[in-house]
């Protein structure tokens, strides 16, 4: 399974010092105990969101722009990750958005076929099973539409109960099972798919 650093987890008082420093008028410490608090989570998020592109980094920027821009109107009704998580959800989405906006203008350009690199060759051999089960778990995950690939992290990798996922994504608790129920289906297909192309 995909490691997930539960330490740096928000909780009522961190949420408490971000709304105190607030008040004291010492928005950069707030910024910085935001920051702090739920950096991990939206990161490892807006990560397996994109799949590991390269843009994640700017979006991971711009989400804490947005959460600055917005951090006054914190009132603390959610915990620090759950309204970040909210923040980083509409800013990849509506990355996500504008990338296939583009993708449908530019013209079709004609890329080379990738020649195999010797040395990457040398570290997939390398690699230990740890990995290689990660590795097929993210190809799993690669497979699933983006509703269901939301709520496989939110609930399962950021460990949100499913009534948080909900708010976070503005659907249905209903909804959220389904999807994860579907995702469990997909992904299982895919593991017992490759796992059998595997023993062959």
């Amino acid at each position: 399974m995909l490691a997930v650093d539960r330490s740096d987890s928000d909780n009522a008082d961190s949420a408490a010092l971000v709304r105190q420093l607030l008040q004291d008028g010492r928005t950069p410490e707030a910024r910085l105990a935001l920051v702090s608090a739920t950096k991990d989570s939206v990161y490892r998020f807006l990560h397996h969101m994109m799949k590991g592109d390269a843009a994640v980094d700017d979006i991971f920027q711009d989400t804490y722009l947005r959460a600055f821009r917005a951090l006054d109107w914190f009132r603390g009704d959610s915990s620090l990750t759950t309204w970040m998580l909210s923040i980083a959800r509409n800013t990849v989405l509506n990355r996500l958005r504008r990338l296939r906006t583009e993708r449908t203008w530019q013209d079709t350009v004609q890329v080379p076929p990738e020649v195999a690199d010797p040395r990457a060759e040398a570290d997939t051999r390398a690699l230990d099973l740890k990995t290689r089960a990660d590795r097929r778990l993210l190809a799993a995950l690669d497979q699933l539409s983006p509703a269901q690939r939301e709520a496989v992290l939110l609930f399962y990798l950021e460990d949100r109960p499913v009534d948080e996922v909900a708010r976070i994504t503005g659907r249905t608790a209903n909804t959220i099972k389904s999807d994860l129920r579907r995702a469990r289906l997909v992904m299982r297909q895919v593991l017992d798919t490759e796992t059998i192309g595997a023993t062959r």
